[in-house]
């Protein structure tokens, strides 16, 4: 799910939206989601306030049928 830059000598430099992103992971496995349904939800979700919403539902249904 991340991609990250590589630098010459070979480190990985992640950027504020990959930090981002883990936080989502995180926070959609400790709700009992499994990694392949967090793959394809993930960028269906936004932040509002402290929660995650859906911004497609087709795809957060769908992902619900898989789980």
């Amino acid at each position: 799910m991340l991609t990250p830059t590589r630098l010459p000598s070979g480190y990985r430099v992640y950027d504020e939206a990959h930090i981002d992103m883990v936080f989502r992971v995180r926070r959609l496995i400790a709700a009992g989601l499994n990694t392949a349904t967090i793959a394809t939800v993930l960028p269906c979700l936004y932040e509002d306030g402290p929660h995650l919403a859906p911004a497609c539902p087709d795809v957060v249904a769908a992902a619900r049928l898989r789980d």
